[in-house]
């Protein structure tokens, strides 16, 4: 990442802000994302508040420069978070928290702009190792935690420009008959089945409370965090079920995401849900789904996909369009 001159480096903050977690890092005079704090986002009112509580544990100057990776699409001045109750103005922000730049871009279009950055030790291959990624193709990435979220990356001429969506709203389409069963239970319910309905954390207690219908057992008061538990452990097979059926629905998505952007640099994976499962995610048949694209098979065969292990992503992509929303200001 290149630095900024220190003659003109201002104080900088970068958040990445989820429907679960807010988490803020101090950028460094390099430009990079210094120690990552991480807070609840149901345990604050707004921006304001939770950068606040940061700035205390933190110690260091007010920023002058702000940039927000926020899971809501970014389409005005006025940003409501999609799986969270906050909202804000981003004029208003501006105002309030004084500062000389705010930047605001989906937490995926972020996370897509790291992705040239990821080394081999940032990424664990899911599928077969032949698959290998062109350089200088595009690539997508695809994550699934509290919602669900994609974005692909573009090259044009020695840059990367990122293409945000709103995938979650997208229609997701059953293959086999045990997943055309539990469409049809979840659209009695719901009326319409969206990916992040099935591909997410409340998506994965929706397939289980489905597969305990069918199978005319009571899901009770479940969390994905016990669904997943009691797959890996082998104590409950509708778990088993859920989880092999998520993955599968995933892989298609994948699938799709790589013909939909040509992402011949590679298929990423992230989202706080995907690396608790990385076991199960390879005895799946996750893979296989991505490749069964019928005439565009070949296509996406030799495309890689691959589970994001760094930390902190976003973080890293946040502080590049920062930075370089600041190059092109001096």
């Amino acid at each position: 990442m290149a630095a900024p001159h220190s003659k003109d480096f201002s104080p900088a903050v970068v958040a990445d802000i989820g429907g679960t977690h807010a988490r803020f890092a101090r950028l460094t005079p390099q430009g990079d994302p210094g120690p990552v704090t991480t807070l609840s986002t149901s345990a604050f009112r707004g921006v304001a508040d939770a950068l606040g509580t940061f700035l205390k544990q933190d110690g260091g100057p007010r920023p002058a420069r702000l940039a927000l990776a926020v899971a809501a699409p970014v389409l005005g001045n006025e940003v409501a978070l999609t799986n969270a109750s906050w909202q804000f103005s981003l004029p208003d922000l501006k105002a309030q928290l004084n500062l000389a730049v705010l930047e605001v871009v989906n937490d995926y279009e972020a996370l897509a702009l790291a992705l040239p950055r990821l080394t081999a030790a940032d990424r664990e291959c899911i599928g077969p190792p032949a698959a290998e990624a062109r350089d200088g193709a595009p690539m997508a990435v695809l994550g699934a935690g509290t919602g669900l979220g994609m974005a692909g990356l573009m090259p044009v001429g020695a840059r990367w420009y990122p293409v945000t969506s709103e995938c979650g709203y997208i229609g997701l389409s059953p293959l086999t008959d045990a997943e055309l069963a539990v469409f049809r239970v979840l659209r009695e319910r719901y009326g319409r089945v969206s990916a992040e309905r099935v591909l997410s954390g409340p998506g994965i207690v929706d397939l289980y409370g489905a597969l305990a219908f069918l199978d005319n057992c009571k899901a009770g008061n479940v969390t994905p965090e016990a669904i997943i538990a009691a797959a890996q452990n082998g104590s409950d097979r509708i778990a088993a079920r859920t989880l092999n059926m998520f993955c599968d629905l995933l892989g298609g998505l994948a699938g799709d995401v790589a013909l939909l952007f040509m992402a011949r640099g590679g298929v990423y994976l992230a989202g706080g849900i995907l690396p608790r499962i990385v076991g199960i995610m390879k005895a799946s048949r996750f893979r296989e789904r991505f490749e069964d694209k019928g005439r565009g098979a070949h296509v996406v065969a030799p495309i890689p996909t691959c589970l994001i292990t760094h930390a902190y992503p976003t973080m890293i992509g946040c502080a590049i369009h920062l930075n370089h929303k600041r190059a092109a200001s001096i």
